[in-house]
């Protein structure tokens, strides 16, 4: 399937680009261009299907949210191994909140939603280990936002436009004084 470049479509580009792309706009466009032109172009949403099973976007939605609870109380600090152990202690009771507060009962904590469930604690408690790790080696590591929202333009010169780049940081820290935009990505933090 093909969109073709009508001045129509320029300029709804041209109009995105004022309001702004996401990473996941420009993720969606290089993977599927035509389903950016339907979703992002067109405005036609995708049908919506009711799932049994835990969704890719739901998990990664968990597992940020959980990550945001565990380090917000200890923003602009340099962290010791004992906040790790204070949020490894706490990552069982903020998963299960957060994952009750998606769906609201238990019901979906069953088959293959009871796998998913404990490989997302299995993957956000190793993330957690490797931290503590690296800041028992005598790194300093400080924790400066969270889930962080940003809009910049951009001028981009061989096309003689200004686009905006828009989103959501999940994490900006210090690591040893250099600063860090931290992204997590769903299944491998």
């Amino acid at each position: 399937q093909q969109a073709y470049k009508t001045n129509a479509v320029l300029e709804q580009l041209d109009s995105i680009a004022e309001e702004g792309f996401s990473p996941s706009s420009l993720t969606q466009y290089i993977r599927n261009p035509y389903q950016f032109y339907e979703e992002r172009m067109l405005k036609i949403k995708p049908l919506k299907t009711i799932e049994a099973n835990l969704s890719a976007m739901d998990k990664g939605t968990i597992m940020h949210q959980v990550l945001e609870v565990l380090y917000l109380p200890f923003l602009n600090v340099s962290l010791v191994e004992d906040d790790f152990n204070q949020m490894l202690e706490q990552l069982p009771i903020v998963l299960k909140q957060n994952f009750d507060s998606l769906y609201k009962n238990d019901d979906l904590r069953t088959g293959k939603n009871f796998i998913i469930y404990n490989v997302i604690e299995k993957i956000l408690k190793s993330f957690l280990i490797q931290e503590r790790l690296l800041v028992s080696q005598g790194n300093t590591l400080i924790i400066k936002a969270l889930e962080h929202e940003f809009s910049n333009p951009v001028w981009i010169e061989n096309i003689q436009k200004r686009i905006v780049f828009k989103g959501t940081v999940d994490r900006i820290d210090t690591l040893n004084g250099v600063l860090r935009i931290v992204d997590y990505k769903t299944g491998n933090v």
